[in-house]
């Protein structure tokens, strides 16, 4: 009897035991995989931003790999955005890679991502963090579920005076066109000047020359509106298409910007016709008098046979730099109608951007007449011929005289 009962006593023991073994395995598990979120099927916050930033860097990550081991294609077919193709061509991608060593020489990176929407995401990578201090800043946008590099940028330290070339996106262009039109609009047309316009740009037109091209338009100036209306890079250079409007008028004009020191800036403006641009751009209320005066004091020269003194007074130093005297005087020879001229004309005056234009012609001692065009701009407040061209003669009609 005393026997069954310790049989029974032992048994519902070994139950307990049991029980007591399988509710510190669930407990475990519980702490293991629940409490510390290890479960593959439960994810912390920090986790979620963690795979977050992972998935947005993959395509960054695989381009430094790729540019380590000099893999050029890898770097750009496999991870580049359609935009960021279409503007930038491999070549160019190459080019730039190569003009900075420090993408295949890198031995370690720091990086942080940002989300800036459910298509669109940034990161900064400090290449080599504890030397050289080196940052690349991308812009990524989501293609097809996957991330995709739109531009990159590379940010040098500010004591190097390497002049970078950033790779960007045309809507880049747009800030500083609105930036100068804004500062047009705002009556500051020095800081329009000074502070949009690249050194190419002030090489041929002085402040002067700036305004006054402002004067002939006063659309820069009094527009009540300013749409974009088409911005793209092509071969380095950069185009703006902008429509500006107001209760007289509605017209368009091309900005053309270059990079300067790893910014864009305007090296060229057009005012645009309706079908586009208009090579003939007549220039109103303008007092042609200086420009026809100053043709008129070469011919002067030419015609007394002081070919010198009609090259070094009358020509522009961009002129100089293109034409030689000596070729200036084959010129000359080659066309006797500029020493043997009985008269000129010059009716019509166009502008584009910076530079006048003056056609008309020159009449022979002997009465033919040649079709010349000659292209003007400022050199220190003053005109100066930048060009001329010349056309076959004609018989002037008699009717005519």
């Amino acid at each position: 009897m005393q026997e069954s009962v310790r049989k029974k006593q032992d048994e519902q023991w070994k139950k307990w035991l049991v029980v007591f073994f399988l509710l510190a395995c669930v407990w475990i598990a519980y702490d293991r995989y629940y409490a510390h979120g290890e479960s593959s099927g439960v994810v912390t916050q920090d986790e979620a931003a963690g795979k977050i930033e992972n998935t947005i860097f993959e395509p960054i990550e695989k381009q430094l790999k790729a540019l380590q081991a000099h893999n050029f294609s890898g770097a750009y077919e496999e991870v580049s955005a359609l935009d960021f193709k279409k503007q930038t061509t491999l070549d160019k991608f190459r080019a730039y890679i190569e003009s900075y060593p420090i993408f295949s020489s890198f031995k370690n990176y720091h990086h942080k991502t940002n989300l800036i929407d459910k298509t669109h995401a940034e990161a900064v990578v400090e290449l080599n963090p504890d030397k050289e201090n080196i940052a690349l800043h991308y812009k990524l946008v989501k293609e097809d579920g996957q991330w995709k590099v739109w531009s990159m940028q590379i940010i040098l330290p500010l004591n190097d005076t390497t002049s970078a070339v950033p790779l960007e996106h045309p809507r880049e262009l747009i800030p500083v066109v609105e930036g100068q039109l804004e500062a047009i609009k705002s009556k500051q047309d020095d800081r329009a000047y000074e502070q949009y316009t690249s050194a190419s740009f002030k090489k041929i037109s002085s402040l002067d020359v700036f305004k006054e091209f402002l004067k002939k338009y006063p659309i820069f100036a009094d527009h009540q509106e300013a749409q974009i209306q088409e911005s793209l890079i092509e071969n380095g250079s950069g185009k703006v298409v902008v429509t500006l409007k107001n209760t007289k008028e509605e017209r368009q004009a091309l900005f053309m910007l270059e990079i300067e020191d790893g910014k864009w800036k305007v090296e060229g403006i057009q005012l645009l016709s309706a079908k586009g641009p208009s090579a003939e751009e007549p220039a109103k209320e303008f007092d042609s008098k200086p420009l026809t005066h100053l043709i008129e004091l070469q011919l002067a020269a030419l015609k007394k046979k002081d070919i010198k003194a009609a090259y070094d007074e009358y020509s522009s130093q961009e002129f100089k730099e293109t034409t030689p005297f000596k070729d200036f005087e084959e010129f000359v020879a080659a066309h006797p109608v500029f020493m043997n001229n009985a008269s000129g004309s010059f009716p019509k005056l166009t502008f584009d951007n910076n530079i006048a234009t003056l056609l008309g012609s020159l009449i022979s001692t002997d009465g033919v007449v040649y079709p010349v065009e000659y292209d003007l701009i400022m050199n220190d407040h003053q005109w100066k011929i930048l060009h001329i061209e010349i056309e076959s003669p004609r018989q002037v009609d008699e009717k005519s005289h």
